[in-house]
């Protein structure tokens, strides 16, 4: 609901107007299960349809938070987990980049990554 132009247009006005699904992407630690409720609880009351989440920087070596966060996040989310993008991704040449978001995104976003629960 950031600001995009002075007029206070937001993304989620960019997604209603297209008709567009969005893509959540969060934090994987402490705090980010309220985060995602309140961010999909604003795109349904904007009836904008969310595809999932995806932890866009998930650590090497998660915390108790992290892991746990996984397995409830569909529930806060009422959407599903749709990717964890290995933090550091951001970082690597565009090739590798590639290849990695393929093998760590769900295939609702063109890649082949199936959460499994452990």
């Amino acid at each position: 609901l950031v600001h995009l132009d002075d007029a206070g247009g937001t993304v989620a006005d960019v997604a209603r107007a297209l008709g567009a699904p969005v893509v959540v992407v969060a934090a994987a630690g402490l705090g980010t299960l309220n985060a995602i409720a309140l961010t999909t609880e604003a795109l349904r009351r904007r009836d904008i349809e969310c595809l999932g989440v995806v932890f866009g920087s998930w650590p090497a070596d998660p915390d108790l938070a992290a892991r746990a966060n996984v397995g409830d996040v569909a529930a806060y989310a009422n959407a599903p987990l749709v990717g964890m993008v290995p933090a550091g991704a951001s970082r690597l040449d565009a090739a590798v980049f590639r290849e990695l978001a393929r093998r760590n995104l769900a295939p609702v976003l063109g890649g082949t990554w199936t959460y499994r629960e452990e």
